[in-house]
């Protein structure tokens, strides 16, 4: 079995993978060597799904509504 120290050497990273270590990433390791290498070595991110893709719309225009309510002023849809 490959060891993490073992698999980040042969790789070379475009930044340093250990600037932030989470929990996720550990799991993530956890589960499978080569979707971590995809993620955070190689920087290939998996496309959001149509729900999350919707859900991030509506909580950008939300945001924006109450940002122009709290300086006084209207939101327009342009």
């Amino acid at each position: 079995m490959t060891t993490l120290l073992d698999f980040l050497k042969t790789s070379e990273p475009t930044q340093n993978v250990w600037d932030y270590v989470s929990a996720s990433r550990l799991t993530l390791w956890g589960k499978c060597p080569l979707a971590f290498r995809r993620r955070y070595l190689d920087g290939i991110e998996s496309p959001s799904t149509p729900s999350l893709f919707v859900g991030k719309v509506v909580h950008g225009v939300l945001e924006h509504v109450y940002r122009c309510l709290d300086v006084g002023t209207l939101a327009t849809p342009d």
